[in-house]
């Protein structure tokens, strides 16, 4: 009796065994895949990252420009964007995109084709599209200020011709009007302005035509503030007043 109790003792450690040793087995294999799938996994996010569908400029309808003259901005624009939280970024931006003016004129229209064709300004600078309108308009300031006003003026007439066709304004087409609105005044004289204020309006596409409010706003807005801090909030709202609201 004792010896079938002890044969059958053995026969379960033995059993025992085998099973523990299949177990840490399948573990190991399981271990093993999940380690591969990793691996896979780390590996193709590797190839994403190093080859992002942005790196390239997407070419449809951009025969206009050289694909020189589109790299060229938009790694002007990837360098301000990383320049942007900078001290020195107002002085930079000025002296790069003068530079850039220098020798290639043709940046204006595509400043401009970039703020009036949004999908233009995708297809130029994908995610940064945002940062390539903010710089696009600053840029036509300084071209502006320092060498030629037309790019700057017809932006702001087609800009805002194109907007009066809309019922509602997006944030960003408004913060458009508004910045080249501004940047408009930072760069004309001031008492000119206001002598020949009817002349002035007109040249950047402000018509008693206009029947959309929220463009109505903006002008009001971006003059009136522009004018404020120059000739004093009670003249401006005044002057405002006689040929906005009339």
């Amino acid at each position: 009796m004792k010896n079938r109790i002890f044969l059958i003792s053995i026969i379960v450690v033995f059993v025992a065994l085998i099973l523990n040793n299949l177990q840490n087995s399948k573990q190991k294999n399981t271990i093993n895949t999940s380690y591969k799938e990793e691996i896979n996994q780390n590996k193709n996010q590797e190839i994403e990252i190093s080859n992002p569908k942005t790196d390239k400029i997407d070419q449809k309808n951009m025969s206009e420009f050289s694909d020189q003259e589109l790299e060229e901005v938009n790694t002007f624009i990837k360098n301000m964007k990383d320049d942007y939280t900078k001290l020195q970024f107002d002085s930079n931006f000025r002296d790069k995109v003068l530079n850039a003016y220098g020798q290639n004129k043709n940046i204006t229209k595509i400043f401009k084709k970039i703020i009036l064709e949004n999908d233009f300004a995708v297809r130029l600078s994908a995610e940064d599209q945002a940062y390539a309108r903010v710089f696009a308009i600053q840029g036509l300031k300084e071209i502006a200020l320092n060498h030629e006003k037309e790019p700057l003026i017809s932006t702001i007439q087609e800009l805002s011709l194109n907007l009066q066709n809309k019922e509602t304004l997006e944030k960003g087409e408004q913060a458009d009007l508004e910045d080249l609105l501004r940047g408009y005044m930072s760069v004309i004289n001031i008492d000119h302005f206001t002598e020949n204020i009817e002349e002035h309006l007109k040249e950047i596409g402000f018509t008693k035509k206009i029947k959309n409010q929220e463009i109505l706003d903006i002008y009001d807005q971006s003059l009136y503030f522009s004018l404020a801090d120059k000739i004093g909030r009670d003249k401006a709202k005044e002057l405002l007043t006689k040929f906005l609201d009339s």
